[in-house]
């Protein structure tokens, strides 16, 4: 297992894969959602959600969570190569969500139409403000960036 710097972190940040959002329940265990994201520099990673989902009310009352992404390259003879980039921080709730949704709706179902429909729901933006990133790639492969070739998909 090695390290990725920030640049690479950075890059694997962009793949369109889910990530999942870790809250914690009123019991104070973790409660894991995945949800389409946008990592946007400055501002952290932006989700959206029903405003009455679990995840969401569970962030009301404690705003801590932890986030983390994995993307598996094919596995073969020599194993199963990964990449995984994770971090926890605070969220923050934003009611005005619709040019987020949009976004993000088009990044990851390419459709304007859904994307217009799902901003007029009930919805909220979780902004989720890291405390800093840590990203490792293991597996056979590596050492090389297999796993770039995510990004033109």
């Amino acid at each position: 297992m090695r390290r990725l710097n920030q640049s690479a972190i950075a890059s694997a940040l962009t793949l369109v894969i889910p990530g999942v959002l870790a809250t914690l329940d009123a019991d104070g265990f973790p409660y894991l959602t995945p949800l389409w994201f946008l990592h946007e520099p400055g501002v952290g990673v932006v989700m959206t959600s029903g405003v009455d989902r679990l995840h969401v009310k569970n962030l009301r009352r404690d705003p801590r969570a932890s986030f983390i992404i994995e993307h598996e390259g094919v596995a073969d003879m020599d194993g199963r190569p990964n990449v995984q980039v994770k971090s926890r921080g605070v969220c923050s709730l934003d009611e005005d969500h619709a040019r987020w949704t949009r976004r993000i709706t088009k990044r990851f179902a390419g459709s304007d139409a859904l994307a217009e429909l799902r901003a007029a729901a009930p919805m909220v933006a979780i902004v989720f403000e890291p405390d800093g990133w840590v990203g490792v790639v293991d597996g056979p492969r590596s050492e090389g960036r297999w796993w770039v070739d995510a990004l033109a998909t």
